[in-house]
């Protein structure tokens, strides 16, 4: 026995010391395949649930402001579209990725561009998440302020909120490890359920209080904003990022296509109903609240309410900052040998990202809504239509017909990119 198992050591050293022989991309994808085999599969109601936390994130509360900046029927138009093409090109991406059989998001855009391809989507999937680190850290100022100003009755200028949010945030952003706080993720959907709940409940109340009944100043069609709600409904589904990481561990790859389309469709419902009902409800209330949590009534069961999701979103952050930390330091410190100073170096350069987060965020006070539309644009863009298309183009040999309508949303993704930026920064302050 005791020969077996000196054989069967021998025989394990051999293979590892041949396996980090090989180059370091064909190491990692090696490590990546044995730990899939590893990693407990997940079932249908599993798959759909993990993509759901991916597309569904406390954005639905910014999209009744959005509504009221484009119009009740645009907006529905808006959603239904961005639905569509987003349907689309995530289909497209998924034929690319047969072509780079274990590849992540970043190989597939490298393979098809080559290193401009990592290099562009690094750089706009970094600023995708840093601009949910953004909206969420908005998000608590604005609703720790709201409860301090109602609890000890005077207004608490927001910096000081701002200060106190970096002191708690800033070292949760030096944990390595995401993992210790994946319990934080179902609280978190308990919260957004009843946080939505609440606002819906208030919202019924809210009607039957005012005599007029629904919410004045509602139209089809906002005239002098209505192009901001293009970047908003493209920002509203830009949950592709967990898709091919979650394609890897689900037990049935070709009911893939199917669940990611259940979840898309939720995703339009939740956002949609959501945003048209509590738009039908306010109305030109929402002028001023990016947020429709603050419209919410003072008292304590809104004050806890506002406090425990603040304390959620707050490890939020962390998260959501954990993409965008991990590009920029494999640029700036991948060269770097593992050292103390290397490790304060990141945790400056983590603080730092959250500090200048925190900043933006007073500094655009109630125009967050316009900052969520030009990161639609800018950055969501072509991470969910542009790419996919090109990968789709360079990689699948597809028909004359198909390589015209990958030109045709390329295109078109440009122009949304152009136009609707210029728009919205345009009508900044209308």
């Amino acid at each position: 026995m005791k020969l077996i198992a000196q054989h069967s050591q021998e025989q394990i050293n051999h293979e590892s010391r041949f396996i980090y022989s090989l180059p370091k991309e064909v190491q990692r994808q090696i490590i990546h395949e044995a730990e899939l085999h590893v990693v407990k599969k997940l079932g249908p109601w599993g798959t759909y649930f993990s993509l759901l936390k991916g597309f569904v994130s406390i954005g639905f509360l910014w999209m009744p402001k959005n509504c009221l900046n484009a119009g009740w029927l645009f907006a529905l138009g808006c959603m239904a579209v961005s639905f569509f093409i987003t349907l689309f090109c995530l289909k497209k991406l998924l034929q690319a990725r047969d072509k780079v059989p274990g590849g992540s998001f970043t190989q597939i855009s490298q393979a098809a561009m080559g290193l401009p391809g990592k290099y562009i989507l690094d750089i706009f999937l970094s600023l995708m998440q840093y601009g949910f680190v953004v909206a969420l850290s908005f998000f608590t100022i604005i609703n720790l302020k709201e409860v301090v100003d109602g609890v000890f009755d005077r207004d608490v200028p927001e910096y000081y909120l701002g200060i106190f949010l970096f002191i708690v945030t800033a070292p949760l952003c030096f944990v390595r490890r995401i993992e210790k706080f994946a319990f934080t993720y179902v609280i978190a959907d308990v919260l957004m359920l009843l946080t939505t709940i609440t606002i819906v409940i208030f919202a019924w109340i809210h009607v039957s209080e005012k005599k007029a009944g629904w919410g004045e100043g509602v139209v089809m069609l906002n005239e002098s904003t209505w192009l901001t709600m293009i970047g908003s409904a493209i920002y509203a589904f830009e949950g592709i990022g967990v898709v091919i990481p979650i394609l890897d561990i689900t037990e049935n790859p070709k009911e893939f296509p199917k669940i990611l389309l259940c979840v898309m469709l939720t995703s339009l419902v939740l956002f949609t109903g959501f945003g048209e009902f509590c738009l039908f409800v306010y109305g030109t209330e929402l002028e001023g609240n990016p947020l429709v949590t603050m419209l919410l009534p003072n008292g304590p069961v809104i004050w806890i309410l506002k406090t425990v999701f603040s304390i959620n979103v707050i490890i939020s952050i962390s998260l959501c900052a954990f993409p965008a930390n991990n590009i920029i330091e494999s640029y700036v410190f991948g060269k770097m040998k593992d050292s103390r100073t290397k490790q304060w170096l990141i945790n400056f350069q983590r603080a730092a990202i959250i500090g200048l987060a925190i900043i933006l965020c007073i500094v655009l006070g109630k125009s967050l809504d316009k900052f969520n539309s030009v990161v639609g644009t800018v950055t969501a863009t072509p991470v969910v239509f542009i790419i996919p298309c090109v990968a789709h183009y360079r990689l699948c040999n597809p028909t004359s017909f198909e390589k015209v309508v990958d030109i045709i949303i390329i295109l078109f993704a440009l122009v949304v990119l152009v136009y609707c930026t210029g728009f919205t920064i345009s009508t900044w302050y209308e």
